[in-house]
Parts: structure tokens; C-alpha cells; sequence
């Protein structure tokens, strides 16, 4: 798979893209990087992405992204 990968600054929270799908999102605990990690990945090109049910596809739905 060929896979960009972004880090922020201080590492503690990333991503990477796949042709577009947003893949292996992460945040510290405590460390609320989401809303910024995802307004950047989309930046990058992020237009799809998976996830499991609960807070997150309500979460990621502020960003435009839908099931």
C-alpha cells in the first residue's frame, strides 16, 4: 500500500491517505487533536474514511464526510 503519512509537531496525533480514503487516524488521550487532524487530512485530499459505530461517525459528519 502506498500511503502518505502525517504527523502534527509535537507527534502526538496523525493520519495517513490511501488514494483519498483516510486511514489510521489517532489522537493522544487527552490530547484533542481530532477536530485539527481531520481538517488537515482533508487539506490533504482525505474525501473517504471507515469507522466503527459510536461517537465517530457523528463526529466526523461535522466535517462533511456521510455514511
Amino acid at each position: 500500500m502506498n500511503a502518505r503519512v502525517f504527523l502534527n509537531a509535537e507527534k502526538s496525533a496523525g493520519y495517513a491517505l490511501h488514494d483519498g480514503d483516510l486511514i489510521s487516524v489517532f489522537s493522544q488521550p487527552g490530547g484533542h487533536q481530532g477536530a485539527a487532524i481531520i481538517k488537515d487530512a482533508i487539506k490533504n485530499g482525505a474525501t473517504t474514511l471507515d469507522c466503527f459505530d459510536g461517537k465517530l461517525p457523528k463526529f466526523y459528519r461535522t466535517f462533511g464526510f456521510r455514511e
